[in-house]
């Protein structure tokens, strides 16, 4: 009776973890489609009425796609990191709450050992 419980905590917790993973993914995804959206819209916009004629805009195209690329991976990076860190110093929490409370806590693997 008791391994069910486990389990369906081991359930429970998976679950919420894994909401929690995907809304956080769906945010990033989020971020990317607007930030893309506006740079698409209004580079475009741009490009076409600083340039003089038609090899200039293909030239300033270029740069802005390259443009593009670089800023995307930068905020990528960066959103990324940021949810690395927030995961570590929840992790770090938990740690600390388990250690601190007056019973014994052993950690199992999905081994049993």
């Amino acid at each position: 009776m008791n391994s069910r419980i486990e389990a369906f905590m081991n359930k429970q917790s998976i679950s919420s973890l894994s909401s929690v993973l995907h809304s956080r993914a769906l945010g990033i995804a989020g971020v990317y489609l607007l930030l893309g959206s506006l740079w698409i819209l209004f580079s475009d916009q741009l490009a076409a009425r600083v340039a003089l004629n038609e090899e200039m805009l293909t030239s300033i195209s270029l740069y802005k796609g390259w443009g593009y690329v670089l800023v995307t991976a930068l905020l990528l990076h960066w959103l990324i990191r940021r949810y690395i860190a927030a995961l570590h110093a929840s992790e770090l929490q938990f740690q600390h709450v388990i250690d601190a409370m007056p019973a014994f806590i052993s950690y199992v693997g999905t081994d049993r050992r």
